[in-house]
């Protein structure tokens, strides 16, 4: 698409804390844990289990902890996109004991921040810690986590059933806001 120079000067991005996907899932982000927290807010490995999604990059299933999720206004369209932080691929060797059903990695951190359209976003996902073991017949799982996928998603869609969002007030609040500022940086211009 091309946009002009002056069009750079006058991006309207609009920052969420969590959205509602094509599926109907609510994927939360980091930015809602850290809501009300100070802004250095790390999580644990514990904490990490919520805000997860599986999607696509590059043609491959990849798993990502959500940062936040974003829109862009461009001149003719308004176009979504998620932040994430990307797990590493899964350990080879366990993913083969395992028959290609764990999918054992480790966060990546900030090194590996990835932008991906919203609708490149298959489901939310929960990243659950392994157990902390270390001998000598075992992998050393300390700081691995593997992939939980939300059991019963794939018949959701034939009982019409929508997931149900504990967030629903702040939602709304969050999006009043963005519609008050949207409509405050239009006075402006």
């Amino acid at each position: 698409m091309q946009v002009s120079d002056s069009w750079w000067h006058k991006t309207k991005v609009g920052k969420w804390a969590c959205m509602q996907l094509p599926n109907g899932q609510i994927a939360p982000s980091l930015l809602m844990q850290c809501a009300g927290r100070q802004l250095s807010c790390m999580p644990t490995l514990r904490d990490r289990q919520s805000h997860n999604v599986q999607f696509a990059l590059q043609g491959r299933v990849s798993y990502g902890e959500v940062q936040y999720h974003f829109h862009i206004k461009f001149p003719d369209n308004i176009c979504a996109f998620t932040m994430v932080s990307c797990y590493s691929p899964p350990d080879k060797e366990f993913w083969a004991c395992s028959l290609h059903t764990v999918w054992s990695c480790t966060y990546q951190g900030q090194d590996t921040l990835t932008v991906i359209p919203i609708q490149d976003i298959h489901t939310v996902i929960s990243m659950i810690p392994h157990i902390a073991l270390l001998d000598k017949d075992t992998h050393n799982l300390f700081g691995r986590l593997y992939v939980c996928d939300k059991i019963g998603l794939e018949i959701q869609a034939i009982g019409g059933f929508q997931e149900a969002d504990d967030e629903e007030n702040m939602l709304q609040e969050e999006q009043d806001n963005n519609e008050r500022d949207d409509r405050d940086s239009d006075g402006e211009a």
